[in-house]
């Protein structure tokens, strides 16, 4: 029977569905009811979650994007506030640390919208990847995505907007070999 779902998670669903085509120089609009709302994207400053980034501004989300790379993510907020004209939050910090998911949580507690995205071990023969690799691909791709739902979700679904995206979507790889992680998308609310 499942759980009537709510317009943020169908929204945020319709995005991700969406930003496989889209790129910087996309244009269509496209109300998915997201407007006034507010996102954390995380990895925002390239691919994936940039063009999400782009897609929930364009949708009215005011944003808190984060990323590593201090220059490409304030470029990044820039460009979108220029395009959108939505407030745009960027913390530049390791999202993997606690410090980093705090320093993020922090500048947005009250998140409608939470797009988990980090990288993954570097494609390539498993047999080769070291248990540290492994560490930091599973602290990255599992244990921060909790943390970060643990950290926002009460609030979510106090406001009735709990949605998360943290599935793995993986392109096909040869047997023996690292599936290549490009972003994490399901929902929290099930």
């Amino acid at each position: 029977m499942g759980h009537p779902e709510n317009p943020v998670s169908q929204g945020v669903r319709e995005i991700f569905f969406f930003t496989a085509g889209l790129n910087e120089q996309s244009s269509m609009v496209m109300d998915l009811g997201l407007s006034a709302k507010k996102g954390i994207v995380c990895a925002a400053s390239k691919g994936l979650g940039r063009a999400v980034a782009v897609a929930l501004a364009r949708e009215g989300v005011d944003l808190v994007i984060n990323a590593r790379s201090e220059d490409a993510l304030e470029g990044t907020a820039e460009s979108i506030r220029a395009e959108t004209g939505v407030d745009v939050i960027p913390i530049a910090a390791d999202i993997t640390t606690e410090a980093g998911r705090a320093a993020v949580v922090a500048a947005c507690p009250d998140a409608d919208i939470l797009i988990n995205n980090a990288g993954g071990p570097q494609p390539g023969d498993f047999r080769q990847v070291t248990r540290e690799e492994w560490i930091r691909a599973i602290d990255a791709n599992m244990l921060t995505p909790i943390f970060l739902i643990r950290a926002v979700l009460d609030g979510m679904i106090a406001r009735g907007s709990a949605e998360s995206s943290t599935s793995p979507r993986a392109e096909s790889s040869p047997p023996a070999r690292i599936p290549r992680w490009e972003y994490q998308s399901a929902s929290a609310q099930d």
